[in-house]
Protein backbone atom coordinates (compact mmCIF):
# COMPACT_ATOMS: atom_id res chain seq x y z
CA UNK A 1 0.00 0.00 0.00
CA UNK A 2 0.99 3.17 -1.02
CA UNK A 3 1.87 5.80 1.97
CA UNK A 4 -1.05 8.84 2.44
CA UNK A 5 1.54 11.12 1.34
CA UNK A 6 1.25 9.86 -2.18
CA UNK A 7 -2.15 8.85 -2.52
CA UNK A 8 -2.43 12.29 -1.75
CA UNK A 9 -1.57 14.10 -4.50
CA UNK A 10 -2.74 11.30 -6.86
CA UNK A 11 -6.16 12.03 -5.77
CA UNK A 12 -5.93 15.62 -6.24
CA UNK A 13 -4.68 14.89 -9.63
CA UNK A 14 -7.85 12.30 -10.33
CA UNK A 15 -10.46 14.78 -9.06
CA UNK A 16 -8.86 17.34 -11.46
CA UNK A 17 -8.81 14.92 -14.33
CA UNK A 18 -12.34 13.95 -13.90
CA UNK A 19 -13.54 17.32 -14.77
CA UNK A 20 -11.12 19.18 -16.54
CA UNK A 21 -11.74 18.75 -19.84
CA UNK A 22 -14.37 21.46 -20.48
CA UNK A 23 -18.26 21.63 -20.10
CA UNK A 24 -19.76 18.96 -20.85
CA UNK A 25 -16.73 16.21 -21.07
CA UNK A 26 -16.00 14.40 -18.37
CA UNK A 27 -12.91 11.66 -18.05
CA UNK A 28 -14.64 8.62 -17.04
CA UNK A 29 -11.11 6.54 -16.65
CA UNK A 30 -9.77 8.51 -14.03
CA UNK A 31 -13.16 8.57 -12.07
CA UNK A 32 -12.58 4.67 -12.20
CA UNK A 33 -9.12 5.53 -11.37
CA UNK A 34 -9.81 7.47 -8.45
CA UNK A 35 -12.33 4.93 -7.21
CA UNK A 36 -9.56 1.85 -7.09
CA UNK A 37 -7.05 4.17 -5.37
CA UNK A 38 -9.54 5.01 -2.90
CA UNK A 39 -10.90 1.61 -2.22
CA UNK A 40 -7.31 0.78 -1.26
CA UNK A 41 -7.45 2.62 2.15
CA UNK A 42 -8.30 0.48 4.74
CA UNK A 43 -8.20 2.31 8.15
CA UNK A 44 -10.39 5.61 9.27
CA UNK A 45 -6.63 7.15 9.96
CA UNK A 46 -5.00 6.23 6.62
CA UNK A 47 -8.03 7.88 4.85
CA UNK A 48 -7.64 10.90 7.13
CA UNK A 49 -4.16 11.43 6.22
CA UNK A 50 -4.36 10.50 2.26
CA UNK A 51 -7.50 13.42 2.38
CA UNK A 52 -4.49 15.90 4.55
CA UNK A 53 -2.16 15.42 1.43
CA UNK A 54 -5.16 15.81 -1.16
CA UNK A 55 -2.71 18.63 -3.02
CA UNK A 56 -0.66 19.13 -5.96
CA UNK A 57 2.77 18.77 -4.42
CA UNK A 58 1.58 16.53 -1.44
CA UNK A 59 1.94 19.62 1.40
CA UNK A 60 -1.32 19.34 4.20
CA UNK A 61 -4.56 21.10 3.64
CA UNK A 62 -7.30 20.47 5.33
CA UNK A 63 -8.95 17.03 5.29
CA UNK A 64 -12.52 18.40 4.84
CA UNK A 65 -11.80 20.83 2.31
CA UNK A 66 -10.45 17.62 0.38
CA UNK A 67 -13.41 15.36 0.99
CA UNK A 68 -15.31 18.32 -0.15
CA UNK A 69 -13.66 17.90 -3.86
CA UNK A 70 -14.19 14.23 -3.95
CA UNK A 71 -18.04 14.70 -2.67
CA UNK A 72 -18.33 17.28 -5.57
CA UNK A 73 -18.09 14.98 -8.02
CA UNK A 74 -20.45 12.42 -6.81
CA UNK A 75 -24.43 11.88 -7.84
CA UNK A 76 -26.23 10.58 -4.90
CA UNK A 77 -26.54 6.95 -5.24
CA UNK A 78 -22.74 7.22 -5.56
CA UNK A 79 -22.42 9.30 -2.52
CA UNK A 80 -24.13 6.84 -0.63
CA UNK A 81 -22.10 4.38 -1.08
CA UNK A 82 -18.73 6.45 -0.97
CA UNK A 83 -20.51 7.55 3.17
CA UNK A 84 -20.89 3.36 3.40
CA UNK A 85 -17.44 2.93 2.45
CA UNK A 86 -15.75 5.75 5.14
CA UNK A 87 -18.50 4.44 7.64
CA UNK A 88 -17.17 0.85 7.11
CA UNK A 89 -12.79 2.07 7.57
CA UNK A 90 -11.91 0.90 10.75
CA UNK A 91 -9.61 2.04 13.10
CA UNK A 92 -7.45 -1.03 13.54
CA UNK A 93 -8.48 -2.79 10.58
CA UNK A 94 -6.13 -5.59 9.17
CA UNK A 95 -5.00 -5.94 5.42
CA UNK A 96 -6.71 -9.18 4.86
CA UNK A 97 -10.10 -7.37 5.53
CA UNK A 98 -12.62 -7.93 2.39
CA UNK A 99 -11.61 -5.04 -0.40
CA UNK A 100 -14.36 -2.98 -0.27
CA UNK A 101 -15.15 -0.25 -3.37
CA UNK A 102 -15.04 3.27 -2.41
CA UNK A 103 -18.13 4.05 -5.12
CA UNK A 104 -19.38 2.65 -8.33
CA UNK A 105 -18.88 5.24 -11.11
CA UNK A 106 -21.90 5.87 -13.14
CA UNK A 107 -21.80 6.44 -16.92
CA UNK A 108 -20.46 10.58 -16.93
CA UNK A 109 -23.69 11.61 -18.93
CA UNK A 110 -25.74 10.21 -16.31
CA UNK A 111 -24.55 12.70 -13.84
CA UNK A 112 -24.10 15.80 -16.14
CA UNK A 113 -25.69 18.39 -13.72
CA UNK A 114 -23.63 17.14 -10.89
CA UNK A 115 -20.13 17.34 -12.67
CA UNK A 116 -20.98 20.59 -14.15
CA UNK A 117 -21.50 22.18 -10.51
CA UNK A 118 -18.33 20.42 -9.81
CA UNK A 119 -16.42 22.38 -12.91
CA UNK A 120 -18.17 25.91 -11.45
CA UNK A 121 -18.02 25.22 -7.61
CA UNK A 122 -14.41 26.96 -7.62
CA UNK A 123 -12.91 23.11 -5.67
CA UNK A 124 -10.88 22.84 -8.98
CA UNK A 125 -7.68 24.47 -10.26
CA UNK A 126 -8.14 23.12 -13.90
CA UNK A 127 -4.74 21.69 -14.50
CA UNK A 128 -5.78 18.89 -15.62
Amino acid sequence: MLPPKTIGPMVYLLTEGVIARGTGSFNEKQEKALVILLSEVRRRRQFIEVLEHCSLDGTKVKAMASLERINALLNGHEQDQFNRFIDSLAINQTSDSPVRVAWSPSNAWRKEAVLVAAQNSGRFDGLA
